[in-house]
């Protein structure tokens, strides 16, 4: 089987576009257990989604957006490339330092840093939406 989704797409993409469809609809159940005042549960929750985004820029984004960039004319579409892959290095970086703040201990230290929590849950969500731009635009 060379891919899930019917689209063509190599597998790697295809997984990574479910791992990232998988993680928002996680980032939205996280974002409700904490407005449920469930402050553990939303931060193994945003572990998961962190550890599940590494591993897809990790695996398929970083090869796949170098080959992108250096392969593909159209300004158009590499704008949005980079968009998508800048969004994600920054979403990441953002992700793995409120989890070092965290650091598997009780609720506490991250309430000082809730609005940057909602500025990478938006950053979190328009990363994943330039993604499935980028894999309809480059598959379907």
């Amino acid at each position: 089987m060379s891919n899930i989704l019917g689209t063509g797409a190599p597998l790697s993409s295809d997984a990574s576009l479910i791992i990232q469809v998988a993680v928002v609809l996680v980032l939205s159940a996280a974002v409700y257990r904490a407005k449920g005042r469930l402050y553990m549960q939303h931060a193994y929750l945003m572990l998961a989604c962190t550890a599940l985004h590494a591993a897809s820029v990790a695996v398929v984004m970083v090869p796949v957006a170098w080959s992108l960039v250096w392969g593909v004319d159209y300004s158009g579409f590499l704008v949005l490339v980079l968009v998508h892959a800048v969004a994600g290095v920054v979403v990441l970086a953002g992700s793995i330092y409120l989890m070092w703040v965290w650091r598997l201990g009780k609720p506490g230290p991250c309430f000082k840093h809730k609005n940057k929590m909602r500025l990478l849950a938006v950053a979190w969500v328009a990363e994943a939406a330039a993604g499935v731009a980028v894999y309809y635009l480059l598959y379907v």
